[in-house]
């Protein structure tokens, strides 16, 4: 049978040859449009390792003015403010849990941004997330060896903080990074992962408009692993390192970039919870607490960052939409004239004793090799265009052979389907046609 459709295509190449051209341009457009929509498709249901279900965040009013509408200068109590806030606020009916976070988190625009090394070996743009214990429970992060988010917490409570000791928490692909340079080996790699066992910083401090520098030297430790965390659905998975808020560290520093979570209970958290918790909360401020400036749901915040990277993949997807719509008519089209035009060879292969099964065998098969020939070049382009090429999304989906072959894979399925249908009708109208009368036809 194969050697027997070869000969066919043979002996009819001039016109399978418009139709072979015709197939390569659209397996070839057919694969960058599937690419994109598998890449899409795998941002918006990887596992994010957060949940931000009845979170919300909430941003305080950290610089204020005296009875003489002055600015307040940086306070020694600011830390212990602080942290009383946050009591307020875990303390309000129907909080399960709140914490305290400076720089970046999830679905935010703010990051800070850090690099380490090891040796030969460096992370670069790790970025520095300052939380509180109870972060694990409002975002239900469990830790990369599956503990629990209270026993992250717990452990994370224990961390040190200071000029001689600071530990934090790391992503795990910043650790699965170093152990595929570094080798997995050496245990102190897992304990000073990024660091040497001690580092020198360099601290500029200003006194009467003088520089002057001095060094410390604090060991730095690796306490726990958590899963990846991309920012959001758009954005690439980046190295993460959690590091803990203390009130000494609030104290010393500008009060810049803080931002309170808190998790409420489903039964609480009703459509009027945000008014009554921001009015609750103006009644019961003090001196000794900073007061509620804003407070909006995390899911709020998602849905304003996402909002140009989902308008952009919609129109994509739509353009794309468009354009598959086309090429299926097309190469539909295209197979139903070609079948079309041979209902006589079909009456007549039926009159010498051809079963019906036979004669669709031989024409969706001349389609299926028509296909194949067409969609090997194609693969091989499709190769240079993702690995040799900036057009295909890295951020979400890496390059590899893995996507290459998933997606001609999807590829080739919507082709066959396209020639099976321009083929399968066709095919059974023409044996419906008695054989006299496509003898006299012939």
């Amino acid at each position: 049978m194969l050697h027997h459709i070869i000969k066919i295509i043979r002996a009819e190449r001039r016109a399978n040859l418009w139709i072979w051209l015709e197939m390569l341009v659209v397996c070839g457009l057919l694969w960058f449009v599937t690419d994109y929509a598998v890449t899409a498709l795998r941002a918006w249901t990887r596992p994010l390792n957060y949940d931000i279900e009845h979170v919300y965040r909430i941003t305080l009013a950290t610089v204020q003015k005296d009875k003489d509408g002055k600015w307040k200068e940086r306070s020694a109590d600011q830390g212990k403010t602080m942290m009383q806030t946050l009591d307020l606020i875990a303390a309000y009916p129907g909080v399960e849990a709140a914490c305290l976070q400076q720089w970046g988190g999830h679905y935010s625009s703010s990051s800070s941004n850090s690099s380490f090394q090891l040796d030969t070996v460096s992370l670069i743009n790790v970025e520095d997330r300052m939380v509180s214990p109870d972060y694990f429970r409002v975002f239900r992060v469990y830790g990369a060896d599956g503990s629990s988010p209270e026993e992250m917490a717990e452990r994370f409570g224990k961390l040190h903080m200071n000029d001689l000791q600071r530990d934090y928490y790391l992503s795990r692909n910043a650790l699965d990074y170093v152990e595929k340079v570094n080798g997995e080996g050496r245990e102190s790699d897992r304990r000073y992962i990024g660091m040497s066992d001690s580092i020198n910083y360099n601290m500029v401090s200003v006194v009467d408009g003088v520089q002057s520098e001095k060094s410390i030297r604090y060991n730095q430790t690796l306490r726990g692993l958590i899963p990846d965390q991309p920012k959001n659905e758009a954005e690439s998975t980046g190295y993460i390192s959690l590091k803990p808020i203390t009130e000494e560290y609030i104290s010393q520093n500008e009060l810049i970039s803080y931002s309170v979570y808190l998790r409420v209970s489903p039964e609480a958290d009703t459509p009027d919870f945000k008014e009554q918790f921001v009015k609750r909360m103006k009644a019961v401020t003090k001196d000794d607490t900073y007061p509620v400036l804003t407070m909006n749901a995390v899911s709020e915040d998602r849905a304003g960052i996402l909002a140009d990277p989902v308008r952009q993949i919609n129109n994509h997807l739509a353009i794309g939409f468009f354009l598959l719509l086309n090429i299926f008519l097309g190469i539909v089209g295209t197979f139903w004239v070609r079948t079309e035009q041979r209902r006589a060879e079909v009456g007549i292969r039926r009159v010498v004793g051809s079963t019906n099964r036979s004669v669709f065998s031989l024409m969706f098969g001349e389609g299926i090799i028509l296909m194949t020939l067409a969609f090997l070049p194609a693969a091989v382009a499709a190769w240079y265009v993702m690995f040799h090429t900036d057009l295909c999304d890295i951020k979400v989906f890496p390059v590899g052979w893995g996507r290459l072959l998933l997606g001609l894979g999807c590829t080739y399925l919507q082709m066959l389907l396209m020639v099976f249908l321009g083929t399968f009708i066709p095919v059974l109208r023409a044996l419906r046609v008695p054989p006299t009368e496509a003898i006299r036809s012939e």
